[in-house]
């Protein structure tokens, strides 16, 4: 009988040692199970997330390509000023030498010879095919150039000579070309400086 009240109490000790190495276990809780309709929120959020990031970069990555679509979508419908807005408004407003053509009178010239081309019945689009960033030398040199010529002080942080295949469509005639546009991005805003055309 001594012998099992002291096994009883040996035991009793052990215990006591070993609940105070290892920590108390948590009570059971209850394992939630997630409905269908809760399910199917996190996966139309997770491919919300997903699409918002695509747009991102591609809007962050074409943005360079905003100000060729508004000269192009201006030519296609045949408004001369919607093709001026892909440029700088201290450009498009600039006083011009007797000699000298502005940016309006030069849209208006390619808008005529398009017309006189295809007739008024026409649709044009371009697309991408490369392009290559310009040296941060050059842009200097055109900041200097800008700002003495036309008394703006500007920021280029960016210039991208661009190559396009565009479609010209009028009847039943479907014309590509190559052209060559080249944008800056000045102060910020990607603009052309001068009309694309068949040459870089």
């Amino acid at each position: 009988m001594r012998e099992e009240q002291d096994m009883q109490k040996d035991t009793a000790e052990v215990t006591e040692q070993v609940s105070g190495i290892f920590p108390e276990k948590p009570p059971a809780q209850p394992l939630k199970v997630k409905t269908g309709t809760q399910k199917a929120i996190e996966l139309v959020c997770g491919a919300a997330i997903v699409l918002l990031a695509v747009i991102i970069i591609f809007i962050v990555r074409s943005s360079y390509m905003r100000p060729i679509n508004t000269y192009y979508r201006g030519l296609s419908a045949m408004k001369e000023q919607k093709m001026c807005n892909a440029f700088p408004s201290w450009l498009c407003n600039a006083n011009v030498d007797d000699d000298t053509i502005s940016i309006e009178g030069m849209c208006r010239t390619i808008l005529s010879s398009v017309v006189t081309a295809c007739g008024n019945d026409y649709k044009v689009s371009a697309e991408m095919v490369s392009y290559a960033d310009k040296e941060d030398a050059y842009l200097q040199t055109l900041e200097t150039g800008i700002e003495s010529q036309y008394g703006k002080k500007v920021n280029i942080s960016k210039g991208r000579w661009v190559k396009l295949n565009v479609t010209y469509e009028y009847g039943e005639t479907k014309q590509e070309m190559t052209e060559y546009a080249r944008v800056y991005k000045i102060n910020g805003r990607w603009v052309l400086l001068d009309i694309p055309g068949a040459e870089a």
